[in-house]
């Protein structure tokens, strides 16, 4: 329609118009990224996990090394938020925190939850196998319905979950208990690990 409107005011010499059309469509190309934001980095982030890429790390390594993880974190009574990213990349929630770019074991994240340890605050990422930064800040929950009983560690990984696919771990220093977040839209997807 705006081609066809195009058209015609360059037909019947409309200046005024023509020019509020090519205006519009110089800056189409901007409108668009803005308006697919979130698309265009989900292609971009799957693009970047192709086989041109080299070879990812062992999935069933990193996942084991964060379940040893937890385990022991919720046995000590330390508390710790570990994110696991999946398509959608958090790279500006990286960005933000103490890059450590190291590979996933179970003796570096208790080291890195240890409290008077500098980066037990914040959150862990991981992405492709590696632990890409640590003291990472996450956008709480905004949902009212969460209990009063969830501390910041869970909003931050609900806040989280509600936003993108990341798989979140929480691990509660006052329970001793881990829990999981993965693509909330409600409190009723968390899942404690007896």
């Amino acid at each position: 329609m705006v081609f066809v409107t195009l058209v015609i005011s360059q037909q019947l010499h409309l200046y005024t118009i023509n020019w509020v059309i090519n205006s519009f469509l110089s800056s189409l190309i901007l409108v668009i990224i803005i308006i697919f934001q979130n698309d265009i980095r989900r292609a971009l982030a799957r693009l970047g996990r192709g086989p041109f890429f080299g070879p990812a790390e062992d999935p069933g390594q990193t996942l084991e090394e964060v379940v040893r993880t937890a385990v022991g974190l919720a046995s000590r009574m330390i508390g710790g938020l570990i994110v696991l990213e999946r398509h959608i990349g958090l790279g500006e929630f990286a960005g933000a925190g103490v890059p450590v770019d190291a590979r996933v074991t179970r003796e570096l994240l208790m080291s890195i939850f240890q409290p008077p340890a500098p980066l037990h605050d914040g959150a862990v990422i991981i992405s492709g196998g590696r632990v890409k930064a640590a003291r990472c800040v996450l956008p709480l929950s905004p949902n009212p319905e969460i209990g009063r009983q969830l501390g910041t560690r869970h909003r931050a990984a609900l806040g989280l979950s509600e936003e993108c696919d990341a798989v979140c771990v929480v691990v509660s220093e006052e329970r001793g208990r881990v829990s999981v977040a993965v693509a909330a839209s409600s409190p009723r997807t968390w899942t404690p690990w007896p």
